[in-house]
């Protein structure tokens, strides 16, 4: 079983290079330290006991940055698209009435 998913997981970057090129590689090394960050920084920082979702909001904000910026690069595209996002996050945010 363990040998079947790494075959899948080098079939994928197999895949992911041959199609995304750059992009594809800017992808995968951006997934990279995303889980590294919530490995190091996001679930450490919740098991300490800090409120989760303040912890999830403040440092979404970084790796939505890595991510758009890395793979799509700095232009104006990337930052109405950063932008979007981070209002997004404030808007799920507000309160609810009901």
């Amino acid at each position: 079983m363990e040998l079947v998913v790494i075959l899948l997981f080098l079939l994928f970057l197999v895949l992911l290079f041959s199609v995304g090129k750059k992009k594809g590689l800017r992808a995968i090394l951006s997934f990279g330290l995303t889980i590294l960050l919530f490995v190091e920084v996001i679930i450490p920082l919740i098991v300490q006991g800090h409120d989760p979702i303040l912890v999830v909001l403040v440092t979404a904000i970084p790796i939505l940055a890595l991510i758009v910026y890395s793979t799509e690069g700095f232009n104006i595209l990337s930052h109405v698209s950063a932008h979007r996002r981070v209002r997004e996050m404030g808007a799920s945010l507000r309160p609810r009435v009901g």
